[in-house]
């Protein structure tokens, strides 16, 4: 497949608009395109849809998270398409899930996966700044991170799983993203070797913690601090940190307390789970209160809402899995 090259690092390149004769001999959406196109329309309207307050306060929540719990994931997967995929403004390889629209995989082909807080990291970066991303995966967020951070700019991604990796660094050379830093190695509170637990159903699935989707595949991976990888890379100052290990959070926080005091102006994306996993969600939440870190919830539209660490653990008991965003109050925007 031929890649057109990137012109993010030609500061005097500027895109031509197309002529009246381009856009009348643009050939017509093909009915594939089209078939995408309604399925995306569909995801979106019946996630906003969970996210109107006069469904998330009423008794239709319960409706519309079961509808959209079922209509979102077939959506996706019927929408998918095998290949290189241009999303959120890159180009990514993505493989197809295993599961019957699990994992994650159909929506990060469609970028309906984490709308909100994608939007938030791209529009909260600029030229020349560091963004960490711990449990990166093949670059959902690290390559559109990358996108707005420049060549000036650094994105850290952080990966243990040996098939993701590869991918990560394969779809950062897709982009010309020599920005981007990629170490096979999980986040922790301390520096050694662990074993990784693999997912029968999707890499995003895998984590340092036994879950009830493990395949009972375990990898020995070596285990880093965010503080010691950082000092390796000389403490750059860094914008934002996105975390997503599931269940391993709170490992991941503690390892980065140095990082913290550094970066008083740095947010934090992080994933919260209920279950058997909202103790670890919440001594997340009260290690980053102790630092003056406040909590917003993202939607989809408006600004972010402040919560409380007793409205999010309330939040968990239904939602069961969400990301919060933490700032410092005087760094909030």
């Amino acid at each position: 497949m031929t890649v057109e090259p990137s012109h993010d690092s030609n500061p005097d390149y500027v895109k031509p608009l197309p002529t009246v004769e381009h856009r009348l001999a643009s050939p017509p959406a093909t009915a594939g395109q089209l078939k995408r196109r309604a399925l995306k329309a569909c995801i979106l309207a019946s996630a906003q849809a969970r996210e109107a307050t006069v469904v998330r306060r009423t008794p239709l929540a319960h409706v519309a998270r079961w509808v959209g719990n079922r209509l979102e994931p077939w959506a996706a997967r019927k929408a998918f398409v095998d290949g290189v995929q241009h999303v959120n403004g890159v180009l990514m390889e993505i493989p197809l899930g295993q599961g019957w629209g699990m994992g994650g995989e159909f929506h990060l082909a469609l970028g309906t996966y984490e709308r909100a807080e994608l939007d938030y990291v791209v529009r909260h970066l600029g030229p020349g700044d560091t963004f960490v991303d711990v449990g990166a995966h093949i670059g959902y967020f690290s390559l559109p991170a990358a996108k707005a951070v420049g060549p000036t700019g650094r994105v850290i991604a952080l990966e243990p799983h040996p098939q993701s990796s590869r991918l990560l660094t394969r779809n950062a050379e897709l982009n010309g993203f020599g920005q981007v830093t990629v170490l096979e190695v999980a986040a922790s509170d301390h520096e050694g070797r662990a074993e990784f637990n693999m997912s029968a159903t999707t890499p995003m699935w895998s984590s340092l913690l036994s879950t009830t989707y493990s395949s009972g595949d375990a990898a020995q991976v070596p285990l880093r601090t965010l503080d010691g990888v950082l000092s390796d890379e000389g403490w750059p100052r860094i914008a934002g940190l996105k975390i997503d290990v599931e269940g391993a959070e709170p490992e991941v926080i503690r390892g980065s307390a140095e990082c913290l005091e550094r970066n008083p102006r740095a947010f934090i994306l992080s994933e919260m789970c209920g279950g058997d996993r909202l103790e670890a969600s919440a001594e997340t939440l009260h290690f980053l209160e102790a630092r003056r870190f406040a909590f917003y919830r993202l939607r989809w539209r408006g600004e972010p809402a402040i919560e409380s660490i007793r409205s999010i653990m309330v939040a968990l008991k239904s939602d069961r899995l969400f990301n919060i965003l933490a700032r410092r109050p005087a760094a909030a925007g």
